[in-house]
């Protein structure tokens, strides 16, 4: 590649922190085509062969690491995505990879095992003054 300019090597990664209706796509340039990188981003939707949103991003200097938050998702549905980043020469992409966000069920269960752990962890912190946590105060507690 001595001097060539090429399109650019797109790697695009997992999903992580999925919900109901969002979730964080993890992509990387490890090579920028010998030219400029213009912009980056991921391409998203319901079907493998139709990616038709985009979320892009410009400017410089680009992040040969990069994170794109997608949101307003339809619960417990496929969504497919691929990384991409352009330079002069044209548009480099990474594979198509897929996640499924999650039900309203599976959501309600995240939350409310997140509940109990902070509960769990506030009763250790106060010493299993649990009557705090539901905004009963000493002096009520005394007078029953």
């Amino acid at each position: 590649n001595d001097g060539e300019t090429l399109i650019p090597n797109v790697i695009t990664k997992d999903a992580i922190n999925i919900t109901t209706s969002s979730a964080d796509i993890n992509c990387e340039i490890p090579y920028n085509g010998n030219s400029v990188v213009l912009s980056y981003g991921i391409k998203w939707g319901l079907k493998r062969n139709q990616l038709e949103f985009v979320s892009e991003i410009t400017g410089f200097p680009y992040r040969s690491e990069y994170q794109v938050s997608i949101e307003d998702l339809p619960a417990n549905t496929k969504i497919y995505y691929q990384a991409f980043a352009k330079n002069v020469n044209g548009e480099g992409v990474g594979q198509i990879m897929s996640f499924e966000t999650q039900s309203g069920i599976e959501q309600g269960l995240t939350d409310l095992n997140e509940l109990y752990v902070k509960l769990f962890q506030w009763g250790i912190s106060t010493s299993g003054n649990y009557h705090q946590c539901f905004g009963i105060s000493s002096s009520t507690l005394a007078a029953e």
